[in-house]
């Protein structure tokens, strides 16, 4: 038997999408609704990730682009209006200078729903799903953004509680009112002026790479 180790380039395996694939906006000026919300939590206190000179996030976030290639296939149907709804995959949505992509749109006879699907490193136990003010300020802007009301949120904790470390694969289900989308949207709003007002932080908060 000979065992030789060989390096597997991620780029290789064309799991991230570039700007280009994407149709992303870049450029100055350019506020993305993820953007935006990494900014509001730098406001508010948050640590942005350490340095990352091994590549280490970007392994992270490509099992989250797995993830959601698989997971959207795998709901289709199962949990869909019917067995032959497509979750669209809308590309980007603009609103207020602000745009977004949101991972999938369902079409229903009451509306559109908006499908988000997340994979993360931290525990379930710690992190649950219903406490990310991330996520949730998220899919509410992508909800106000395509007049949806309802989002579906499928989170896949790759490591479950870590007692013992297990994937575990849950879903929320998040009708809003009226009023609640309008509040959220006009904090992007605002967060999005402030990170205009603020270029010299580009490299932190507005991402011309991906």
């Amino acid at each position: 038997m000979i065992l030789t180790p060989f390096e597997v380039s991620v780029s290789a395996l064309e799991a991230r999408p570039t700007a280009a694939d994407t149709g992303r906006t870049t450029g100055r000026g350019t506020v993305h609704l993820t953007d935006v919300i990494h900014a509001l939590e730098g406001l508010m206190g948050k640590k942005p990730l350490p340095p990352d000179p091994t590549g280490t996030w970007e392994h992270a976030a490509d099992i989250g682009f797995w993830f959601e290639d698989a997971i959207r296939q795998g709901v289709r149907g199962a949990y869909t209006a019917t067995a032959t709804t497509d979750i669209m995959v809308p590309g980007e949505v603009a609103l207020d200078g602000v745009v977004g992509t949101p991972d999938g749109v369902e079409w229903t006879a009451d509306g559109p729903v908006i499908w988000e699907f997340k994979a993360t490193w931290r525990s379930i136990r710690t992190s649950p799903i219903d406490s990310r003010w991330d996520w949730r300020t998220q899919v509410m802007g992508y909800c106000h953004m395509v007049g949806a009301v309802e989002a579906r949120l499928v989170a896949c904790y790759l490591c479950g509680d870590y007692h013992p470390p297990a994937p575990v694969i849950t879903g929320m289900s998040m009708v809003f009112d009226e009023k609640e989308l309008e509040d959220n949207w006009r904090m992007v709003v605002g967060g999005a002026q402030w990170v205009r007002t603020h270029q010299r932080d580009r490299a932190v908060y507005l991402r011309e790479d991906i």
